[in-house]
């Protein structure tokens, strides 16, 4: 079954006793002992949080990580470096888009995909593993016989969590009749582990709606940061998941975002290249939890024409990952203080906002109330947030920490273009 109940809603996950856990089992499996692996049970809830093992997760992940068994620039095991900071969801697949049915090399490609799960697993996250050409499988054809030796042989691997559909199928002109096959396979092979299909910021509802019923899982690859834009339109990020949410009958969407994409460099040889400063990214992750992620990828860390010399030689992008991205999963990841609320959606109390282009929404967990507010307006500006509790008086912005004043059930405060305010408030 795809969804879950009797969820332990209010625990988030121990990671650093998962990470000890992990590296115990690591080292009985080194000495030749025997334990069974299994792998994740994955569902979610009515209003689509993703559950993992029972618990509420929002998940952060990335496509693709870094090259295995790499270092970070400091020396460190790359994947326990990740993990240990948040990340939560690797994107997996074997180097042949048809998993090498063709020229007989599936065995072979079963296998290193079997290694690279055990990795994930080993440093206490999970495999988002790629089907590729499999998930157009038609009955009765050599793909489908491939496609089911594949979800046969990793169904059970420690570290399996998902599998990732046709990429892109409306923008690829893959109707979801050519998806039908392959996501029947997968609900009877391997009901505990959903399908998610990525689609391009492409398509109308009417469109995208069908693919709905060909996947248990919904989502949007959306990089509005180009080399040769200046004025990013970063709120494509909010009206591209929205759009993905509101054709998602189960409201499980997942958005990917960008550390480097095709149009981030400049391809006329002059490796100038542009990505999301900071403030980009942090607006673009709030504008994605604002109108329905329930989590988040990030794309394109491996992507060679956004590496300095340092990191080219390391096969991935730390510079990006130190300055931007890093602070950010820890803001919004499970160590965060705003984890808890991002697993609640539904348990807020309407707030109103003075100007149209600021975006409000709360989560109420805990004992406290979570506003969160991103304006897309040039300019700064002041904005009143209405509709709070008449009880409140003061509250803090988060993760900063300093204090803002609440009249009447009304906060101000002043907003520039891409500002994002997370309020905390005590009940």
């Amino acid at each position: 079954m795809i969804t879950s109940t009797g969820l332990r809603a209010d625990i988030v996950r121990d990671r650093f006793k998962q990470w000890t856990v992990a590296s115990l089992l690591a080292t009985f499996f080194a000495v030749g002992a025997e334990a069974p692996a299994s792998a994740a049970t994955v569902g979610h809830t009515p209003r689509g949080t993703i559950v993992i093992n029972g618990e509420r997760e929002f998940t952060l992940g990335l496509s693709t990580g870094p090259p295995w068994r790499a270092v970070t620039p400091s020396g460190i095991d790359a994947l326990s470096a990740l993990s240990e900071s948040g990340i939560m969801l690797y994107r997996i697949g074997p180097p042949h888009t048809g998993w090498g049915y063709q020229i007989g090399a599936i065995d072979q490609n079963v296998e290193t995909v079997r290694d690279r799960l055990a990795a994930v697993a080993a440093v206490g996250s999970l495999g988002w593993v790629n089907l590729l050409k499999l998930a157009r499988a038609e009955p009765g054809s050599s793909r489908s016989t491939a496609l089911t030796q594949v979800l046969t042989a990793l169904r059970a691997e420690a570290g399996l969590a998902m599998w990732k559909g046709a990429d892109e199928p409306w923008w690829s002109g893959i109707r979801p009749a050519d998806l039908r096959h392959g996501y029947r396979l997968v609900t009877a092979l391997a009901p505990d582990n959903p399908m998610v299909t990525i689609q391009a910021p492409r398509g109308t509802a009417k469109d995208l709606r069908p693919y709905s019923a060909v996947t248990h899982a919904h989502g949007v690859n959306i990089y509005p940061v180009k080399y040769h834009e200046r004025d990013a339109q970063l709120h494509d990020v909010g009206r591209w998941t929205r759009r993905l949410a509101r054709v998602t009958p189960n409201h499980m969407v997942l958005t990917t975002l960008q550390i480097c994409s095709q149009a981030s460099f400049d391809h006329t040889g002059s490796r100038g290249y542009r990505q999301p400063t900071r403030r980009q990214e942090r607006y673009m992750i709030y504008d994605a939890i604002l109108n329905g992620a329930r989590g988040l990828f990030f794309f394109g860390g491996q992507n060679k024409h956004c590496l300095n010399k340092r990191d080219r030689a390391l096969g991935w992008n730390w510079t990006f990952w130190r300055q931007v991205l890093r602070p950010l999963v820890h803001e919004v990841g499970s160590h965060g203080d705003i984890y808890p609320a991002l697993l609640h959606p539904g348990t807020g109390i309407r707030i109103r906002s003075s100007d149209s282009q600021v975006q409000v929404m709360s989560r109420r967990v805990n004992g406290e109330l979570w506003v969160i507010a991103a304006s897309r307006r040039d300019g700064a500006h002041t904005v009143r947030l209405s509709g709070l509790p008449g009880v409140l008086t003061t509250g803090r912005r988060y993760p900063a920490g300093s204090n803002v004043r609440v009249r009447d059930g009304v906060l101000t405060d002043r907003f520039n273009r891409w500002t994002v305010r997370v309020y905390r408030f005590t009940l």
